[in-house]
């Protein structure tokens, strides 16, 4: 709330173990899902981003459940995508079942209005190691419709990580 100073907020949220950290991140999707679009930047800017500039960043506070809501808020939050992204990035973690966020982001245009944050993104979270998502046609061509947009992502090492998965069309 913004009636926290940001002292109180940070400890509040330091308080937290990994379970409540990742609740508290699902409570910001859902509530920037509920919110209409043209409300959704101004419930970022008043909170989300506020409370995730004090998040905590021990690593033994991440997690595959704390990744997928803080990558499902930046897509879900499509207008302000890239600063999203820029807040989140050093908290995620490799997600081994990652089907719906593939799929999820395979129904934006975000690989095509932002294919190296997507590109930098996916490579946190996309676990070569975990099982192969069961992936519809848009999801396969993420990567081929980022290299439409913008060919000299491919020499991004986080690209070459992705395309080696095997996952995608190239």
């Amino acid at each position: 709330p913004s009636s926290l100073s940001d002292p109180e907020l940070s400890a509040g949220l330091h308080s937290l173990d990994k379970g409540a950290l990742a609740s508290l991140a699902s409570s910001f999707v859902h509530a920037v899902d509920r919110a209409e679009p043209s409300e959704r930047h101004s419930l970022w800017e008043r909170g989300v981003s506020r409370a995730l500039r004090l998040w905590p960043r021990d690593k033994h506070l991440r997690g595959e459940e704390l990744s997928r809501h803080l990558v499902r808020l930046a897509i879900w939050g499509q207008d302000f995508f890239g600063e999203v992204a820029s807040n989140i990035e050093h908290l995620l973690e490799p997600i081994k079942v990652i089907g719906t966020i593939l799929y999820e982001l395979g129904q934006t245009t975000l690989p095509e209005r932002h294919p190296r944050t997507v590109t930098r993104l996916l490579s946190k979270v996309v676990d070569p190691l975990g099982s192969r998502p069961y992936m519809d046609a848009q999801c396969s061509r993420l990567l081929s419709r980022m290299l439409g947009v913008e060919p000299e992502i491919k020499t991004m090492p986080e690209f070459e990580k992705l395309a080696k998965t095997g996952w995608f069309e190239l």
